[in-house]
């Protein structure tokens, strides 16, 4: 039985009764060990979430497949160390929790607390008001994101006393989809939630996008440079973003120059950002002639 109405005033509430540290939820402190949000702490953050809002917690026993499927990488080969201007980024958004509540709607999935559904629902749908309600401590941040994302990493723990049943259906559920995307000229690189594409892909990337029903967004205008799998450098909205290498300037840079690939990198990046500081003073030229 509902004791609370479920909305952000509300979840803020819970959120801020609780007392964990920013380096324990994004495991600044340590690796392993008990310093670091773990499988326990899920359990007890979604018990405590379900008793404030629900007179009971009811679990239930489900048969369970935990036959962990690797997330699919799509590569085009042909655009290795080759960099593209006026490229797009589609991410999708919050992708692996709308896997589940997508096969959960379609009776696919079941999660073992059956309070739970409508709670991670109304997370999922309305992080950004979460995070932003003027009460809300700074540390809920984390904590949304820890209670939407969790789920689907405790699933596939056979210890784990939170869960979705058939964990392994949610990369199945966009596994083959992906697999269309090496077809479409001018598809560069897909890691998970990230796709990349040219504009002469766009029309075929986005209907293939629609086709899963999760929602997305899409960046245009970007410069993009892939290396090898996991291994990409990127400009979005001014930003450098550098994915499977350190460099300087990126926090907790080691300088890892043996990589073979080193060099190519550094070569890139130092290109992109001088680009970028050539795209600022053109756009602060243009404003001072308007005015």
């Amino acid at each position: 039985m509902k004791i609370r109405e479920i909305n952000v005033d509300n979840i803020v509430e819970f959120l801020n009764s609780k007392d964990y540290t920013i380096d324990y939820l994004t495991n600044r402190l340590s690796t392993f060990g008990a310093y670091r949000f773990n499988l326990k702490d899920y359990r007890l953050l979604v018990n405590d979430l379900v008793r404030y809002f629900f007179s009971d917690v009811t679990y239930t026993s489900h048969e369970r497949t935990i036959d962990y499927v690797g997330a699919p990488i799509c590569e085009n080969k042909d655009n290795l160390d080759k960099v593209v201007r006026n490229a797009n980024e589609l991410t999708f958004l919050s992708m692996y929790p709308n896997i589940i509540l997508n096969l959960y709607d379609r009776g696919e999935v079941e999660f073992n607390i059956v309070e739970f559904p409508e709670l991670y629902r109304f997370f999922v749908n309305n992080q950004n008001e979460i995070e932003r309600h003027p009460e809300s401590k700074k540390e809920n941040k984390w904590l949304v994101r820890l209670m939407k994302n969790y789920l689907y990493g405790s699933s596939a723990n056979k210890l784990t006393k939170v869960y979705v049943t058939n964990i392994d259906k949610v990369v199945e559920y966009y596994k083959e989809t992906y697999g269309q995307l090496t077809d479409i000229e001018g598809f560069l690189y897909a890691d998970v939630d990230i796709l990349y594409f040219e504009n002469s892909a766009k029309d075929k990337i986005l209907e293939i996008a629609n086709s899963l029903d999760i929602p997305y967004e899409v960046k245009e205008d970007i410069s993009f440079c892939y290396f090898n799998t996991r291994r990409y450098v990127s400009v979005v909205d001014g930003k450098i973003k550098v994915r499977g290498y350190d460099y300087p300037g990126k926090p907790n840079f080691r300088n890892r120059k043996s990589s073979p690939q080193y060099e190519k990198v550094k070569e890139i990046v130092n290109k992109f950002e001088i680009e970028v500081r050539q795209h600022k003073l053109d756009k602060l030229i243009c404003l001072s002639q308007i005015k």
